[in-house]
């Protein structure tokens, strides 16, 4: 926008723009994965939470996301465990339209349009980063809750001569520390006839503050 009001953080990410909808915080809460499918000799465990609406966006603050699959009026998303019962905060967000209450700052935009109310949590970037190798990636501020947005789940396979391991690359944050570190994690077990690793697709990490959410 060339006039009007908007804001960036410290990272220089565009936070709020008085021209356009704010993404905020419609849910947010705990799920357990349960057992999703047993392929040859391995097993996976994924949460599933199907929201209406087309546009929404999921972090979550442990493990990944397995796969996200929308239509004209839902988003469906897979968050993937580490095992059954697996324990997992997601967070999501979606472009505000309505405000909640008629106090506090709201924002709109020339067409009268709500584009921010200070009463919805709004979504905090952290920080994005492109994931090309596994270890400590980047150091945040301490102290914070963070949930993180994978842009894909960084899968790689490890193979021997009579089973192939799928791993994906898992995100954690180290709160007394801050830093934000990438590990590759077993996912299952495929049967193989042997052949070449195959290395771990590169993806865009985008980490968001939810403190408070």
């Amino acid at each position: 926008m060339a006039v009007g009001a908007y804001f960036k953080n410290d990272f220089g990410a565009l936070q709020i723009d008085g021209d356009d909808k704010t993404l905020v915080c419609i849910q947010s809460g705990t799920v357990a994965t349960t057992q999703e499918q047993t392929l040859d000799v391995g097993t996976y465990y994924v949460a599933t939470i199907t929201i209406n609406s087309p546009t929404a966006i999921m972090a979550v603050g442990r493990n990944t996301i397995w796969s996200t699959s929308r239509n004209a009026s839902s988003t469906t998303f897979k968050i993937l465990g580490r095992y059954n019962g697996d324990t997992v905060p997601y967070y999501i967000f979606d472009p505000i339209s309505s405000s909640v209450s008629d106090f506090g700052l709201q924002m709109f935009n020339a067409s009268g349009t709500l584009t921010f109310d200070a009463l919805l949590p709004p979504m905090l970037i952290l920080g994005a980063y492109t994931i090309t190798t596994t270890g400590s990636i980047a150091t945040l501020p301490t102290g914070r809750t963070v949930a993180w947005i994978p842009g894909a789940r960084g899968l790689s396979i490890r193979r021997s001569s009579d089973e192939a391991e799928i791993n994906c690359r898992i995100p954690s944050y180290n709160s007394g520390s801050g830093l934000l570190t990438i590990a590759d994690e077993g996912i299952f077990n495929l049967r193989s006839a042997g052949g070449a690793d195959t290395p771990a697709e590169d993806f865009m990490l985008t980490v968001l503050d939810v403190t408070g959410i």
